[in-house]
């Protein structure tokens, strides 16, 4: 052998470079990149207090009725309940975003669990402001499951 490697396959024949030619790019005939537009530019509001504060009163029913109309007659299937959960947390967000309480940003959860006559606690933390923030809690229960909706409303400064 003479040093060189082959190619077991096929023979690869050098050839040289050809030359692959030359482009030129002009972007000063592009609208959008030679005239900008206008940048509105806003003011903060510096609202600390909201307009219209979160009522508890008024969003607990409607997280009752949710949650009735998702899981009323449904028996508990661990593997179902995961999809339910998901679709009655998304169906409280919207429903409660339809109340229209400016600045609010809205965290749902739903836990789901096999109602055998347990007890079930839950716990959260979250760092709030105890006069704007509030939260909203409502169960259903039927006899195989038990269903925990909680909606915190965290006011948006």
């Amino acid at each position: 052998m003479d040093g060189t490697r082959r190619s077991s396959l096929f023979e690869v024949n050098k050839t040289p470079a050809e030359d692959p030619g030359s482009s030129s790019l002009s972007l000063s005939e592009i609208p959008s990149v030679s005239k900008r537009a206008q940048r509105m530019v806003y003011e903060n509001t510096f609202k600390i207090e909201p307009d219209r504060k979160c009522e508890v009163s008024n969003i607990k029913p409607m997280i009752e009725q949710i949650l009735e109309d998702i899981f009323g007659s449904q028996a508990y299937d661990p593997y179902e309940c995961g999809l339910l959960c998901k679709k009655a947390s998304t169906a409280i967000k919207d429903a409660v975003k339809q109340l229209r309480m400016e600045r609010y940003k809205y965290v749902v959860t739903v836990t789901c669990s096999q109602n055998v006559g347990q007890g079930v606690k839950q716990a959260s933390r979250f760092l709030w402001d105890a006069n704007r923030d509030n939260w909203v809690d409502a169960t259903f229960t039927n006899t195989t499951l038990q269903a925990q909706a909680v909606l915190y409303a965290l006011y948006y400064e």
